[in-house]
């Protein structure tokens, strides 16, 4: 089992003694959240699926970047490099939380996938391939867009056209030529969508209340945050 850093804070492995916190995704909020159990001295670990922490950003489109400028993208205790008003890339965003990560020692488990969480008269009890882990309390950090959300509509349409989930879409080459029609306004839409409109015709569909901003020249949607 791989294994990111040394055992701060009292680090535990599985089957091991009762740890006060388990920590399920090593992403920016699963490591936020290490930071801050490392300075109260708390023992727990991270339990992350991917070989990486905050390996999911190498996993989209090529030119994904962030939608906050880089003074802002920061995690507590370690500044996000980079130059003020610049919009980091994917590979900056994963190449800063694998540092992060190191600087501060995180117990990250890496390629450790949590199958199942139980409620015990302890607290809980988490499973993996690699045994079991049990702590007095747990923080699911794992992110609320995990499995891809196809609206049954498009079940639909006809079989000729092509249909493409942002989860799997990586650059224009992609598609097909011809004229696009995204399905959603959150900051995937707009970013694929403004991709797309310099080869060819876009429409964006996206709810009639939904605002938009400009942001470094940029269309967003007006929600936002810490690496996003």
């Amino acid at each position: 089992m791989a294994r990111h850093g040394g055992k701060p804070a009292g680090a535990s492995g599985a089957g091991d003694e009762l740890l006060d916190v388990l920590v399920i995704g090593g992403s920016q909020a699963g490591l936020a959240i290490a930071w801050h159990l490392t300075r109260q001295h708390l023992r727990f670990v991270v339990l992350e699926a991917g070989p990486e922490p905050g390996h999911v950003w190498r996993s989209r489109w090529d030119s994904l970047t962030l939608f906050t400028p880089a003074q802002y993208d920061a995690l507590p205790g370690m500044p996000f490099p980079g130059p003020p008003d610049t919009y980091p890339t994917k590979e900056s965003v994963a190449g800063y939380l694998n540092a992060y990560a190191a600087e501060f020692d995180l117990p990250v488990r890496l390629n450790t996938r949590v199958t199942a969480l139980i409620r015990t008269a302890e607290g809980f009890e988490a499973r993996t391939d690699d045994g079991v882990f049990r702590a007095r309390q747990v923080v699911v950090a794992t992110g609320p867009f995990q499995v891809p959300y196809v609206p049954p509509a498009a079940q639909r349409l006809d079989s000729s056209v092509i249909q493409l989930h942002s989860a799997g879409y990586r650059n224009p080459e992609a598609l097909p030529p011809g004229p696009v029609l995204v399905v959603g306004g959150g900051n995937s839409g707009f970013q694929i969508a403004e991709e797309l409109a310099a080869t060819r015709q876009v429409d964006l569909s996206i709810p009639p209340k939904r605002r938009c901003c400009r942001n470094g020249g940029r269309a967003r949607t007006c929600s936002g945050g810490s690496l996003g």
